[in-house]
């Protein structure tokens, strides 16, 4: 009775313990996805779920998912959660958002429809919903478009690929070596994201990315998005700031640098129209280095993030930036725009018809400034999942981009536009990847072979499935030559 008393005790002394622990645990996740540091929240809301099912932390976790681009995990979980009785209307529309990233258009369908139904002034579900249907009738605005993956392309996310002096220069949060000093992004839980360069010989062979230039890339600070002039002189690109703003942020700024031998890079500087309270970045420099566009969350505009443009002066500084307006910008997210030579803008929106996520779109500049209609640029460069930040080499058939299609993190990839003119770089490069591809097929088929003892291929089997159906055919045929059907199935008789 005694060992019964105090058993007692122990658990009503422990339990309050373990309330104060999970009360922590949940105060500590909860300051984390309010500060969008994601990443760490989804450690503490999983440990904090394995105590105790709870609709509100499950809601989170599935955000936090969605934030970090993991939309299966994310739809996995609002599945889960979105019959609840308690649960918000909200869920309705993240869960449709999932399910179209994941090309399950017919039930995202229905769940923006669920949402609008308990939402009806929020316009975005019923656009979303028609999206659903009119996407899978797009058809791509390029033909004959051949994709492969750069090979350098890590486990994180690597992105806004842009070639410059026969490099591919782009962004990483890629593992970048020890550093006693170094810390890592709340928002991901990985490296601050680098500008690194991988350098591309005549024939077609790349060597390992490594930083591209000290100037650019700062300790424990975001440097991403460069944009070169054609002349190869001037790089504009986005880094942190390093003044926080009244809010104890470290805001996207705009930079740019010079260079006469495009090796080392100096006169670096904030562009003077950034505001520290502010977020600037996704710069893109037109070919004559005359125009600019860009990104930026500053009031007054369509919603979300909107693209900018600005001129540059007389005296080398940029002209007060004006909105390019509604025909690109909506009231959802613009980003990563690139200029061509031909005066075509292309984009990345959440906001236009798109196959899920951000899709890449074009639209042409006319001569006073206004564009016209946006198209979106359609499969293979578009997919269910985030496709962004398209840019062109100056022969306009060769481009990269950068997707989440596979896997859920950023990856780039390399397209070129119909046939070859002349034999070039990405001729031999696309060879070298395909016969890397056959080779890991190959090696797959072997695999395979191996786990299989009877070696039977699906070929082998579908011939042998042949093979049965002939032999049960000719035995059908006998029987009814001795029995009262004399006419075999399918010719005069029977159906």
């Amino acid at each position: 009775m005694k060992s019964l008393t105090n058993l007692i005790f122990l658990v009503a002394f422990l339990m309050p313990l373990s309330l104060t622990a999970q009360k922590k645990l949940l105060i500590k996740a909860n300051g984390y996805f309010k500060a969008n540091r994601y990443a760490d929240a989804i450690d503490l809301y999983a440990k904090s779920l394995e105590k105790k099912r709870n609709i509100s932390v499950l809601s989170k976790l599935a955000y936090c998912y969605k934030m970090n681009n993991n939309m299966q995990m994310a739809e996995e979980i609002y599945r889960e959660i979105v019959h609840e009785e308690r649960v918000r209307s909200n869920t309705f529309f993240y869960y449709a958002e999932s399910l179209m990233s994941n090309e399950k258009y017919d039930q995202a369908h229905e769940w923006f429809l669920k949402y609008a139904e308990a939402n009806p002034e929020d316009e975005r579900a019923i656009k979303l919903a028609e999206n659903c249907k009119v996407v899978q009738n797009l058809h791509p605005y390029f033909e004959d478009v051949l994709v492969k993956p750069f090979e350098f392309n890590s486990p994180v996310d690597d992105h806004a690929p842009v070639f410059y002096n026969n490099k591919l220069v782009f962004a990483s949060d890629r593992k970048s070596g020890p550093n006693l000093m170094k810390e890592k992004s709340g928002w991901t839980g990985r490296d601050f994201l680098k500008i690194y360069s991988s350098d591309i010989d005549s024939m077609g062979g790349m060597r390992a990315p490594h930083p591209f230039a000290a100037k650019l890339n700062m300790l424990n600070k975001n440097a991403d998005n460069p944009s070169f002039t054609a002349k190869g002189d001037e790089v504009y690109f986005t880094r942190n700031c390093d003044k926080s703003s009244k809010t104890d942020e470290f805001n996207l700024q705009l930079y740019s640098a010079t260079t006469t031998n495009g090796k080392s890079w100096k006169n670096l500087k904030r562009l003077e129209f950034c505001r520290f309270e502010l977020n600037y970045m996704h710069p893109a420099i037109s070919p004559d280095g005359q125009t600019l566009f860009f990104v930026s969350d500053k009031g007054g505009g369509e919603g979300g993030t909107d693209i900018y443009i600005s001129k540059r002066k007389k005296d080398n500084t940029w002209a007060i930036p004006k909105n390019v307006g509604p025909v690109i910008n909506t009231p959802e997210n613009e980003g990563f725009p690139f200029f061509d030579n031909e005066g075509n803008l292309f984009f990345c929106s959440k906001g236009h018809v798109s196959y899920g996520g951000f899709d890449i779109f074009m639209a042409n500049m006319l001569e006073d400034g206004s564009f016209e209609r946006v198209i979106n640029v359609g499969k293979p460069i578009n997919s269910a999942a985030d496709d962004i930040s398209i840019s062109f080499m100056a022969e306009k058939n060769i481009g990269f981009f950068t997707s989440s299609r596979q896997g859920g993190d950023d990856d780039i990839y390399i397209f070129k536009i119909g046939e070859d003119e002349k034999e070039s770089w990405v001729t031999h490069y696309f060879e070298r990847i395909e016969q890397k591809e056959a080779a890991q097929r190959a090696a797959d088929a072997e695999v395979l072979s191996i786990r299989n003892p009877l070696n039977i291929t699906k070929l082998k089997l579908e011939e042998h499935a042949k093979e049965l159906k002939a032999e049960q055919k000719a035995s059908q045929t006998d029987e009814s030559m001795h029995g009262d059907k004399l006419t075999p199935k399918g010719k005069d008789g029977g159906a």
